[in-house]
């Protein structure tokens, strides 16, 4: 406990004392415990179901005082778990969660029947009927405030119609009461209470909701599914250990390496897939593999990012280190941090397009079935199991004040939506239960995929049918989402503020411009006409002048920071920006993204890395590309789980925001490297395996072909030499 909340629980049981002394006979009914003063009425709030018109919760509510009153340890504890008035509210903390452990292990008996410690999170909220008549002050610094009695309303009203700030005139309390309590009952009491005290200035409005109330024997109850679960991955785990002892046992022996059996089991074993996956030996293949620095610090600077996003909607001490960030422009880099994600989507065009372009040379067709089969597959499987984890596994892992409010509703979400995850349409159906927040991405990427052979399939009838036909879609792209957010008069981008990041599916603007793949198609379009263009330079044996490259670079490097920086406008309220500019804005920022990193595509892969050589040559990166599906599908499901299990709100600070990136980051590559091996590679090369007919050439399971089928998405599907889409 901090020093600040022990002297809290010290003056607490010190008014405990108070009433106790004032207490000159044994009440015989409830409201008397009511009488004594102000002292008791303030104390009531503390057990406010002495009220409660349910009988069992009345009758241990009231035992619950009496044994108070006598200091006996266990209500002690249940006064000690419970939140005293929170300090820090004008600051912007808005969250005392107690302490939930000691809550929960309460356990007691009277008269011959027992309960539990039930811990209830109870939101208190101040409201506020006259809006704040002041012009725009900085509430932390200006002395207007501090020295001509501006009223607690001024402040609370602004910052409850500011955007960019956090309410002030919101709380979240913890209770420790009788389990015999229902949610019901603590609502019902607690607004009766209010209902018969004046609270003037302020007029309070409480609320608690099932999800907001826990006991002990909510926690950890297995279901079927849950069973199920288990034994599915235990017996698949056993199945993958057995057959690589099998495969360790026979690998040196004179047996059949080219049998089929053989071929299974090496697909299969762990030291196999170990080993391919931890080879970092590149054969060049068009410079392809040099655009695994660009995946993997871009999927480095996602999970940064989500972190963040579980940072500023959770409980934290200190709101006004975030309300800050708005006031200063080189935070661009945070407010307009989703803009990156582009970068996935250009590099998985480009690979995706120019891979099948190759195959397409190779074999004289475009396989359309069999490539959206393909692709369908690889990105599945390992879907599949976090998903099913999500379902049912994962919110009986942990505990916590906020488990039921985040991670059993993400539960919820999952069973009412897998299927639109696993159609990849989860970006336009059921969105307002969203299932793995961040695959909406794949959705997108999946739904971009199908059009790739098409174009491939036009360019290689007719190079200029593919170049009008992707510059259509562009033109296209933009357009649509130029009038749709002119129409609709949406912001130009998601703006990144706290009642978003709290609940994301219930914003309109995450639903209607973020996540549809029609409304930032751009970027993939241009990594579709990259792969054009790199197959134009490499079959005309172009060479890029000095000029050239040092004009893009610089191009591109401002561009990029003129995206970013630029973003920064649309957070300043008192810039007036029209229509017709934001709408402009809200597609073109999109295409030049796209355009920026396919010129950094083009350059890298023709060996002008310049500065950034070091980096792209940098032989783990080609390991870390590998796991990058693995960790993008992981790394929220990570993230989920320690907001889950918080006990106390977070302070944040630069320090702290890096390091729990950096934890979340290995966490993710770890795990991820985890379920690579033992999920998404012997699936891999299984389907490598079973298709060798369809290439006109045996396929086995040995390292040249496992790299060539190894990284797509973020990993991705077609895949040569350690080659990844994503």
């Amino acid at each position: 406990m901090t020093p600040r909340y022990c002297k809290g629980v010290f003056f607490a049981l010190i008014i405990v004392f108070g009433i106790c002394a004032a207490l000159e006979t044994k009440y015989k009914n409830n409201d008397s415990f009511l009488k004594g003063g102000n002292l008791n009425n303030i104390f009531q709030l503390y057990v406010p179901t002495v009220y409660s018109e349910n009988e069992k919760c009345r009758e241990h509510s009231v035992f619950y005082l009496e044994e108070l009153k006598k200091l006996t340890l266990w209500a002690t504890e249940m006064f000690d778990a419970s939140a005293k008035f929170p300090s820090g509210l004008l600051y912007g903390s808005s969250y005392d969660l107690g302490s939930y452990d000691e809550c929960l292990k309460i356990k007691v008996l009277h008269n011959n029947e027992g309960f539990i410690g039930k811990y209830c999170l109870v939101n208190w909220k101040i409201k506020l009927e006259t809006p704040h008549n002041l012009t725009e002050v900085d509430w932390e610094r200006d002395d207007y405030i501090k020295y001509f009695n501006v009223s607690t309303n001024d402040k609370l009203s602004a910052y409850a119609n500011t955007l960019s700030r956090f309410k002030r005139n919101d709380y979240n309390v913890a209770l420790c009461l009788p389990s015999s309590c229902t949610y019901n009952d603590i609502n019902s009491a607690i607004n009766s209470i209010i209902l018969r005290e004046k609270t003037d200035p302020f007029k309070l409005e409480v609320s608690i909701k099932e999800q907001d109330c826990q006991t002990q024997d909510d926690l950890y109850n297995l279901s079927l599914g849950d069973y199920i679960f288990i034994l599915f991955f235990l017996t698949y785990i056993f199945i993958i250990l057995m057959v690589s002892i099998y495969y360790k046992i026979t690998v040196n022996r004179n047996s059949n390496k080219n049998g089929v059996r053989y071929k299974i089991v090496k697909c299969l074993a762990l030291a196999s897939n170990t080993k391919k996956l931890l080879n970092v030996n590149q054969e060049n293949i068009d410079g392809l593999q040099y655009i695994s620095a660009i995946k993997v610090i871009t999927m480095f600077l996602i999970i940064f990012a989500h972190r963040l996003m579980f940072f500023f909607s959770s409980p934290i001490e200190n709101p006004v280190f975030v309300e800050e960030l708005y006031k200063k422009v080189e935070a661009s880099v945070l407010l307009n941090g989703p803009i990156v994600v582009d970068t996935f989507f250009v590099t998985s065009g480009f690979l995706a397009t120019y891979l099948i372009l190759q195959q397409a040379i190779k074999h004289k067709t475009v396989n359309f079935f069999w490539v959206y089969l393909h692709r369908y597959l690889r990105l599945l499987f390992m879907y599949v199991v976090i998903l099913v984890f999500h379902n049912t596994l994962l919110s009986k892992l942990g505990s916590g004040p906020l488990w039921k409010r985040r991670v059993e509703k993400e539960m919820e979400s999952c069973r009412a939506s897998w299927w639109t995850n696993i159609l990849f349409i989860n970006n336009y159906v059921n969105t307002n239960q969203v299932c793995m927040f961040q695959t909406w991405y794949l959705a997108c990427e999946f739904q971009y995929f199908l059009i790739a052979p098409c174009l491939v399939w036009m360019y290689r009838k007719n190079s200029r049918l593919g170049y009008i036909s992707i510059s259509l879609l562009i033109v296209s792209s933009i357009s649509i989402a130029s009038i749709v957010h002119y129409v609709n008069n949406y912001n130009p981008f998601l703006l990144i503020y706290n009642s978003i990041l709290t609940d994301p599916t219930g914003n309109d603007q995450y639903k209607h411009i973020y996540i549809p793949s029609h409304l930032r198609a751009s970027p993939y379009l241009v990594g579709i006409l990259v792969a054009f263009i790199k197959h134009e330079i490499k079959t005309r044996g172009y060479k890029l002048k000095p000029k050239a490259v040092y004009a893009g670079w610089i191009g591109s490097t401002f561009m990029l920071l003129a995206v970013v920086y630029g973003s920064f406008i649309f957070y300043v309220p008192e810039i007036h920006i029209s229509k017709v500019v934001s709408s402009l804005f809200a597609s073109m920022h999109h295409l030049i993204w796209g355009a920026s990193i396919g010129w950094m595509i083009i350059a890298i892969t023709e060996g002008h890395s310049g500065i950034i050589k070091p980096l792209t040559s940098w032989k783990p990166g080609f390991f870390l590309n590998r796991i990058n599906y693995s960790a993008y599908i992981l790394h929220g499901t990570i993230q989920l789980y320690s907001v889950g299990t918080l006990r106390s709100p977070v302070y944040i600070s630069v320090f702290n925001m890096l390091l729990y990136a950096l934890g979340d980051i290995m966490a993710s590559y770890y795990i991820g490297f985890f379920l690579t091996v033992f999920f998404e590679s012997p699936i891999i090369q299984l389907e490598s395996l079973l298709r060798k007919n369809k290439f006109g050439k045996e396929e086995n399971c040995d390292a040249e072909n496992y790299t060539k089928h190894h990284e797509e998405k973020p990993g991705s599907i077609m895949k040569i030499n350690g080659i990844n889409h994503i």
